[in-house]
């Protein structure tokens, strides 16, 4: 029997909402990450980016002064695991897989990790 998914993920996802810019190629789009982790992230969007194409991620973290680069590629398209936005409404959305992340970018997530300890 095959594992869920959270159970085949090797890092572990932090709930966020967070406004992302991502483009592949040179189209250029801002949607929401609902989660990230030092692998990957779920962004929600309606948008048909296939799986394979290659992305490049930034955001802004204000409290942190911080800006998060990444480049990944798109593994996946679909619903995000156990996100609604209403009852019967999944929020769909692309999963990212991080190519090798700056040690800027892991700092980041780091802190990401520590603020929600925190609160």
């Amino acid at each position: 029997m095959e594992g869920s998914e959270d159970d085949r993920r090797s890092h572990p996802r932090l709930p966020v909402m967070i406004p992302v810019e991502y483009k592949k190629l040179s189209d250029f789009f801002v949607d929401y990450a609902l989660d990230i982790s030092h692998g990957g992230m779920f962004i929600a969007t309606e948008r048909n980016i296939e799986p394979g194409s290659e992305v490049e991620i930034s955001f802004f973290v204000p409290e942190l002064e911080s800006t998060f680069v990444a480049k990944g590629k798109v593994t996946r398209q679909g619903s995000a695991p156990g996100s609604q936005l209403e009852e019967t409404t999944p929020l769909v959305g692309i999963g990212i897989q991080f190519d090798p992340l700056p040690p800027e970018s892991v700092e980041i997530i780091e802190q990401l990790w520590q603020n929600k300890i925190k609160s």
